[in-house]
């Protein structure tokens, strides 16, 4: 009887055991790949600024704006649409010159500043549209760049590559290695779009300047994790 109440009770403590299977981690390759696909550019921005000086603020301010009103026509009339332009960075400081007499500290004159940013739709009137607004009254070239309109089309063909290139590497390195390779575990997307270079300041204030927008080149970068046998 003794026997029998034992065995029940290890069968029983057994059954109400938690049981863990442990999993066996798997091994992973991790590997990069990369791609590069070139566009032409079909959208410019270019970014102008005007500084005007006055004896008063009123005079500066007035100033500024009479010539902000002045390069939005002229661009306008060139056919940039007021939507593709924008104004910002207006600032108003005071201009001292030494002399002051008995402690007065009194501005001799001010200076307003102000900045614009207008998209090009069109890349070919990027030099009609630097002439117009210099000749209209903007003082200061800010930079010159060229985009896509939408990078998404050519990102996503960019990244398909990426995914190619590193399934390509690593093949080669499971066949040196003497592995088989598995599923992919993991994905990582590293990608990013950059605008193109900008040309310097000094030679977009030059008059006529030939405007070369080149190509852009659309890079992507994935990180993958692959199972290996």
């Amino acid at each position: 009887m003794l026997r029998s109440l034992t065995v029940l009770s290890l069968t029983t403590l057994l059954a109400s055991s938690p049981i863990t299977a442990w999993a066996e981690t798997p091994r992973l390759m991790s590997v990069s790949g990369e791609a590069s696909i070139a566009r032409v550019p079909d959208q410019g921005t270019v970014r102008f600024g005007i500084e005007n000086r006055g004896k008063t603020a009123a005079d500066a301010m007035t100033s500024s704006g009479a010539t902000m009103t002045a390069i939005l026509k002229a661009l306008n009339d060139l056919g940039i649409e007021p939507a593709d332009m924008q104004s910002s960075g207006l600032s108003l400081f005071p201009i001292y010159t030494d002399g002051h007499q008995n402690g007065a500290i009194e501005p001799d004159a001010f200076m307003a500043s102000l900045s614009l940013s207008v998209i090009l739709r069109d890349i070919t009137k990027a030099g009609p549209a630097i002439d117009t607004a210099l000749a209209a009254g903007a003082n200061r070239m800010d930079g010159l760049s060229f985009g896509l309109a939408d990078s998404g089309p050519a990102m996503n063909e960019a990244r398909a590559a990426a995914v190619k290139d590193a399934l390509m590497r690593a093949e080669v390195l499971a066949k040196a290695a003497g592995v088989t390779l598995g599923q992919i575990e993991r994905i990582r997307d590293n990608s990013s779009y950059n605008e193109g270079p900008r040309p310097m300041a000094d030679m977009a204030m030059r008059s006529s300047v030939p405007i070369a927008a080149g190509e852009l080149g659309v890079t992507a970068r994935v990180d993958l994790e692959i199972r290996i046998d």
